[in-house]
């Protein structure tokens, strides 16, 4: 749950810390994020890792995992595969070769640019909250 506290912080705050927060984020097995809404993309080069990984060609990865959507490979939206690898005990069937996108994550430009989507971001993800208190020292459990 998400103190009064760092609701009351203005995001210039929270931003000047983000370098501190992403250092301390450590993923916590939820599977929140890939149950959130949104869409999971990849490159040609990530479908071909992901094919190897599994032990299939990537023809094979793309009739099976991929759809076309405005000229991008799409893992995962919520019509198609709204789980995308994410096992019954909340872990990435793919993770040691999951797209950048799911990596980078919570780095993405979208959560920090705006109050409410952070905020909605903290509310989704154990590890950003963790991260945070351990910055601010601000989250009650």
């Amino acid at each position: 749950m998400m103190s009064d506290d760092i609701k009351n912080k203005d995001l210039s705050e929270i931003q000047a810390k983000k370098a501190e927060i992403l250092a301390a984020f450590q993923c916590q097995q939820t599977g929140n994020c890939c149950r959130a809404d949104g869409y999971v993309y990849a490159s040609g080069e990530e479908i071909e890792k992901m094919a190897a990984f599994l032990g299939i060609d990537t023809q094979a990865f793309m009739d099976k995992y991929v759809k076309k959507k405005n000229g991008w490979l799409v893992l995962a939206d919520l019509e198609h595969r709204p789980h995308c690898f994410l096992t019954k005990t909340n872990l990435c069937q793919i993770h040691s070769c999951r797209p950048q996108q799911c990596r980078s994550y919570p780095d993405w430009p979208e959560i920090w640019d705006k109050k409410e989507h952070f905020y909605a971001e903290v509310l989704l993800c154990k590890g950003l909250q963790r991260a945070i208190k351990a910055v601010f020292r601000w989250l009650r459990r």
